[in-house]
């Protein structure tokens, strides 16, 4: 299993669009892996999760394009992980193909909404295809098994979090959540994963509406996990979704996690666990 994370970033991205704080100025200046596209997360060759108004520069950044993307997963509906907007380049004159192969899309009942007021009813796109999906309901994205688990962000939008399994290697994906309700966790006991990518939004910051994670959450996770028997001694656990908020620079965040067994994610960092 090869994960590329495509980008590392928060809403605003980092250092933030229009933003003058400290901490963007700074990020600014040194530049590097302080800067932070919008969160995106690549697994294999054929599947992505979230699909952000960044995926373009992404892309051209790591030297591939969308064509080898079979199935995309959208944990929710905000614009910083859906632009489905995007989707209507995978169409002639904008793209090219001999033989276009289908795109497949998985999202709960509010993404479908979103995907539905863009594309119409039923859908125009051709080649598009949505799935609805619901929590702790399984499905195969080609022969990748997906286990949808419930979010804890923004309810109204049915958001969820994966579990990817693939020729015997596991990936939770955790981004967005706050701390899972204990459901979420229960699920969790029947896994073991190789590797984690965690958000971390909020830096030292806590959130009171358990939207997000801190660094404080994100350490308790991992506690957490390790108590459940959910991490292995060779287990990789990255953290991605940094906002500026946060004031942690990359250097910053490496200070505060280490010795942790945490890393520090960032754009086009590359994770690979041997099948």
């Amino acid at each position: 299993m090869r994960i590329r994370i495509l980008g590392s970033g928060a809403a605003e991205g980092f250092p933030a669009l229009f933003c003058e704080c400290e901490t963007c100025r700074r990020a600014r200046a040194i530049g590097g892996r302080n800067l932070r596209t919008r969160t995106s997360v690549q697994v294999d060759e054929s599947v992505l999760i979230d699909l952000p108004p960044d995926i373009l520069s992404q892309v051209q950044r790591e030297g591939f394009s969308l064509a080898s993307v079979e199935h995309i997963l959208i944990t929710h509906s905000h614009r910083d992980h859906f632009a489905p907007g995007e989707l209507h380049l995978r169409r002639e004159p904008f793209a090219h193909w001999e033989k276009q192969p289908p795109l497949h899309l998985y999202g709960t009942d509010h993404t479908c909404e979103v995907f539905r007021e863009t594309f119409g009813e039923p859908p125009i796109e051709q080649g598009v295809l949505f799935h609805t999906i619901h929590p702790f309901v399984s499905f195969a994205a080609g022969d990748m098994f997906v286990l949808p688990i419930p979010a804890s962000h923004s309810s109204y939008l049915n958001p969820v979090n994966y579990i990817l399994f693939r020729r015997g290697r596991t990936l939770l994906a955790a981004f967005d959540t706050g701390w899972y309700s204990e459901q979420t966790w229960s699920a969790l006991n029947e896994w073991q994963f190789d590797v984690l990518v965690a958000e971390c939004t909020t830096g030292h910051k806590s959130d009171p509406m358990n939207e997000h994670l801190s660094v404080h959450s994100v350490k308790r996770m991992h506690s957490e996990l390790k108590r459940r028997g959910c991490l292995k001694d060779t287990s990789r656990f990255v953290t991605v979704h940094f906002s500026h908020d946060g004031g942690l620079l990359h250097e910053d965040l490496e200070r505060v996690f280490c010795g942790t067994g945490i890393e520090v994610g960032y754009d086009g960092m590359v994770v690979e666990v041997p099948d």
